[in-house]
């Protein structure tokens, strides 16, 4: 089983890869819910994570629900 390390340095190439000639990148929550899981009232600390996780990579992030679908796009 892969650790949370090469879970997010996995995310980090994909959406790299996903931002590579297109000025943005859609991950669902499905796909982020394995890296920064959370009970329901712990909602807010989620989007928390992720919105620093863009930060720290140079990139911009918008969340919506009802699913949470980030795009993330370079700063």
């Amino acid at each position: 089983m892969s650790s949370r390390a090469d879970g997010i340095n996995s995310l980090i190439g994909k959406i790299n890869t996903g931002l590579n000639g297109n000025d943005k990148f859609v991950v669902r929550e499905r796909d982020l819910i394995v890296l920064w899981p959370y009970l329901h009232e712990e909602k807010a600390h989620f989007i928390s994570a992720i919105q620093e996780f863009a930060k720290l990579n140079g990139w911009s992030v918008e969340i919506e629900n009802p699913e949470i679908k980030v795009t993330f796009r370079r700063l």
